[in-house]
């Protein structure tokens, strides 16, 4: 079991220096939890804390730049995190992060197009739900505002005389 943990140790910190901290994250974690007495695992809990602190500390910053960054700041900052930490609790947070804000700026710009379709500002609102559709095609509500671009381009042709009795 002894040159178990050594291995496993090494591995851990190796995927740390390399910046794999979900994997080096998950590794000590394994390890931490073969004993509480074995210096290499007693080490490995505090490589725990220590990377559950850092991401902890990373994820809170992040939240704090979804108020106050641009979202492309922000995303490229959850992104970072997430890559870090994939495989571990903290990259699905970071993931999870990253999507709430992308719904939240998704939901923005449907309200937006909503606006000007209910204003029969028809070509602003067509123009909206087609930057929708470009820029966040993995938002929650993405065929839904597919569905009303659809509907508002028949709506479109038809005060156009371009369709028929066919629809």
């Amino acid at each position: 079991l002894a040159e178990c943990e050594k291995c496993a140790a090494i591995e851990a910190r190796e995927a740390e220096k390399d910046g794999k901290l979900g994997l080096a994250f998950t590794l000590y974690r394994q390890l931490s939890l073969l004993s509480q007495t074995d210096a290499s695992c007693i080490e490995a809990a505090a490589a725990v804390e220590r990377l559950t602190q850092r991401a902890e500390v990373q994820l809170a910053e992040a939240e704090k730049a979804m108020a106050q960054k641009p979202y492309p700041d922000v995303t490229k900052l959850l992104d970072q995190i997430a890559t870090a930490y994939a495989g571990s609790v903290f990259g699905e947070q970071a993931q999870q992060h990253r999507r709430t804000l992308l719904n939240a700026k998704a939901d923005e710009l449907e309200a937006r197009a909503r606006t000007a379709e209910k204003a029969m500002n028809y070509a602003k609102a067509l123009q909206l739900y087609e930057l929708y559709l470009t820029y966040f095609p993995d938002a929650d509500r993405y065929q839904a505002v597919k569905a009303s671009l659809e509907a508002l381009q028949v709506l479109m042709r038809r005060q156009n005389g371009e369709v028929g009795n066919r629809e």
